[in-house]
């Protein structure tokens, strides 16, 4: 995967921000060992109790502050998959993220972390890993969060951003095919051990294909993605 892919999917930053603004009493220090005290925002759905999906197929509610945002909602229901989180995290003027990755929250554990700049300026630098990536007002993006990433804000403003974690089904697939990515492939091996994916690349060696016909190098592939 590319260090950031910019999806087909423009918002309007300003109504964004608008509501946010208006919510903004709620929001809370969001405070871990690589933001300190510069990072601030809410979640703005929350799960339902044991996970049960409504009549819609969400396992989640609206909290009483996003039912006051009829465009977050828009921009919530864009996205035709589960969602898992859904929140604001907003940058002070001269504050930092320090480098840092989410390793448990990309493709490879099946989740969709979007990245949806609401108000941002040429002073905000958002780096993946050592790329920057010139996120703009109202592009979705999806950066490899498994990688190691920082930002820092040296403007003298706010940076506003919405972040958005879907479960990866068919209808990002059919999306996300177009850039490159082979679910296919994913699909074909996932349910074999890593005992079975050996002992059928031992068969076919023995058939006398070798490392580099197509087949063996699928299974090689998975086996390593596996270690």
């Amino acid at each position: 995967m590319k260090n950031a892919i910019k999806l087909p999917f423009q918002f309007d930053g300003d109504r964004m921000k608008q509501e946010l603004e208006s919510i903004s009493d709620s929001f809370q220090l969001i405070k871990n060992a690589y933001t300190g005290d510069t990072l601030f925002g809410m979640h703005l759905i929350l799960p339902n109790k044991d996970g049960i999906a409504n009549e819609r197929g969400q396992t989640f509610y609206m909290t009483e502050e996003l039912k006051k945002c009829p465009y977050l909602q828009e921009v919530l229901h864009t996205f035709q998959s589960n969602i898992l989180t859904f929140r604001t995290q907003n940058l002070k003027a001269g504050g930092r993220i320090e480098r840092h990755s989410d390793g448990d929250k990309g493709l490879n554990s099946n989740v969709v972390r979007l990245n949806i700049p609401v108000a941002t300026n040429e002073e905000v630098y958002t780096y993946f890993n050592e790329e920057r990536i010139p996120m703009k007002n109202g592009e979705c993006w999806l950066p490899d969060v498994t990688k190691v990433h920082e930002m820092e804000n040296k403007s003298d403003e706010t940076r506003w951003h919405i972040m958005i974690d879907c479960d990866l089904n068919d209808w990002w697939k059919n999306i996300l095919v177009d850039y490159g990515f082979d679910f296919e492939l994913e699909s074909q091996y996932k349910h074999y051990s890593i005992e079975e994916l050996q002992a059928i690349k031992k068969r076919f060696l023995s058939m006398g294909m070798k490392e580099s016909d197509e087949i063996v190098y699928e299974l090689e592939l998975e086996l390593t993605s596996r270690v």
